[in-house]
């Protein structure tokens, strides 16, 4: 066999020939994988402020909702005691500046209507604090993927634990009959 520069060099620019595909097949994954890293990223990111947005729909519901149910317990009492001041109550049970229990409730207040209205209203309550649980899970799945900024992830797992913190909110209790020890193990 004989070795002559000529073929080194031939056998050389061959083998670059093979390998530049190849260099350059590589360079292009690299480049996609990143490109959908940053769209993954991006679309994590916009997830986060859509989360935040439903937080703060849950966080009003909620307060409304509790705002309500202690209204139609002050109602409860005061039909007991001959429904003296229904209307004041009504009219004093307010949420931003608007008359929720009236618009709950109605003209009419019986006590079938009150148990009917409780109902609904703990369901409402119920399905507000399962949305609240799904959207935990979800931020604690985004925490774990390591896919964005975790400090600003935490921020939001700080603020849905913190609702149910406030004093507004002492207990779980005061907001519906489920067991406030159950909740709040789901929310943490």
């Amino acid at each position: 066999m004989k070795i002559s520069i000529d073929g080194i060099l031939g056998s050389a620019k061959r083998i670059n020939s093979q390998r530049s595909p190849d260099q350059e097949s590589k360079d292009k994954k690299k480049k996609e994988v990143s490109a959908d890293s940053i769209e993954i990223r991006n679309k994590v990111l916009s997830r986060l402020e859509t989360i935040q947005k439903e937080f703060k729909e849950i966080q009003s519901s909620l307060t409304m909702n509790q705002i309500i149910n202690d209204g139609m317990k002050k109602l409860r009492d005061d039909l007991a005691k001959g429904s003296e001041h229904k209307d004041a109550i009504m009219d004093e049970v307010r949420f931003d500046n608007k008359k929720v229990l009236h618009a709950f409730i109605g003209d009419s207040v019986t006590e079938e209507i009150l148990i009917t209205k409780q109902e609904r209203l703990d369901k409402l309550i119920k399905d507000d604090i399962s949305r609240l649980r799904r959207l935990q899970i979800e931020v604690e799945n985004i925490l774990a993927s390591n896919l964005t900024d975790s400090d600003r992830v935490e921020d939001i797992m700080k603020n849905i634990e913190s609702y149910f913190s406030r004093e507004s909110i002492a207990s779980l209790d005061t907001i519906s009959r489920l067991r406030a020890d159950s909740v709040m193990r789901l929310i943490r």
